[in-house]
């Protein structure tokens, strides 16, 4: 009897979990497709130019896609939500560990001209973690000048306040203008990661942009906005002449950086 329940009680879970699920990842697509069907020509997962069509992996990861963009050779979405399907899950690790319902985006630029260019931001309280998988941490500015996004004391000793990390004030100010700003602070509680790179770090695109997000059922704006801002960053990238002195500035950095990996190589023979 105890085996019939405990299955019965598995099946319900299940059922309803893949549901909740499902209706997330439905709500969000309904706020993306708006922004994606605005800045590109080609959208969703099959081969109609406009689709809805989301691609669906697993019963807790979801897939979206989109080309067709001017400074972008095209956008990706991965919804990474909680297994709200599995009791075992539910039951070890989502009552034990906070758990979050995300979504990451990958973004590469598409750019006439490379240039050297890291910028990051994140948690203060990932931000230990977060630095540590970089290639070249020692070369980062911790909460470089930005005009156009400031925190107070109080703020900025939370450990959820957003970091923002750059190889030079300059370019953190090009990225961050003042709508780039106005959003960080409104929405960043629900930012995780933002990582425009040209080392490689996860792919062999040039310049890269990278985001994790929060997803939330609460507001609809703020899913419609943060993805307008993973966009807005991809321009502002685009719109950003570097000067001499930053561009020699980064190139030395990485230089130095390959002369440490060659040494380590010769090193390790």
């Amino acid at each position: 009897m105890g085996y019939l329940a405990l299955f019965a009680v598995g099946v319900t879970k299940f059922l309803l979990g893949k549901n909740k699920n499902e209706q997330i990842a439905m709500d969000w697509r309904k706020n993306a497709v708006q922004v994606f069907r605005q800045e590109f020509d080609h959208v969703g997962c099959n081969s109609d130019a406009q689709s809805l069509a989301l691609m669906q992996r697993s019963y807790s990861e979801y897939e979206y896609f989109a080309s067709g963009r001017q400074n972008v050779f095209y956008a990706e979405a991965n919804l990474s939500l909680r297994k709200r399907h599995c009791l075992f899950t539910t039951l070890l690790f989502d009552l034990t560990s906070q758990t979050e319902d995300l979504v990451q985006f990958n973004i590469p630029l598409n750019l006439p001209k490379n240039m050297p260019l890291e910028f990051l931001v994140c948690r203060r309280k990932d931000l230990k973690g977060r630095v540590s998988k970089l290639t070249n941490p020692g070369n980062f500015i911790k909460n470089p000048n930005s005009k156009h996004f400031k925190l107070s004391e109080a703020e900025a000793s939370s450990k959820n306040s957003l970091m923002v990390l750059a190889e030079h004030d300059e370019i953190s100010n090009n990225l961050i203008d003042q709508e780039v700003g106005l959003v960080l602070a409104k929405y960043g509680s629900l930012i995780n990661l933002i990582h425009v790179t040209d080392l490689k770090q996860y792919n062999n695109f040039p310049l890269f942009l990278r985001a994790e997000l929060q997803l939330t059922s609460e507001s609809e704006e703020a899913q419609y906005t943060l993805l307008g801002l993973m966009l807005r960053l991809a321009d502002n990238v685009a719109a950003y002449r570097m000067s001499q002195t930053v561009v020699q500035k980064c190139e030395k950095s990485r230089k130095q950086q390959k002369q440490e990996e060659q040494m380590q190589v010769k090193q390790a023979q």
